[in-house]
């Protein structure tokens, strides 16, 4: 595995992980429905492909997982 590209993965995680919790008051204040479940699911995927061409097989389950609850949730 490339190093410089597995330390670009890590280098952007903690800016990934406070775009995901941005999104987190409004989804509890406004539920399911609205815009911000649609922009934590396109985070979600985007994690989970990078997790899974590097590998990181539990990122990417958890991914999998996170934006399949988010899917039945809205329906």
């Amino acid at each position: 595995m490339d190093e410089q590209i597995l330390a670009d993965f890590f280098s952007r995680q903690d800016s990934v992980l406070e775009k995901m919790e941005s999104h987190l008051p409004a989804i509890e204040r406004d539920g399911f429905a609205g815009k911000r479940v649609g922009d934590l699911k396109r985070i979600l995927h985007t994690l989970k492909g990078e997790a899974g061409m590097l590998v990181f097989s539990n990122v990417e389950q958890v991914c999998h997982e996170t934006g399949s609850y988010l899917e039945q949730a809205q329906a």
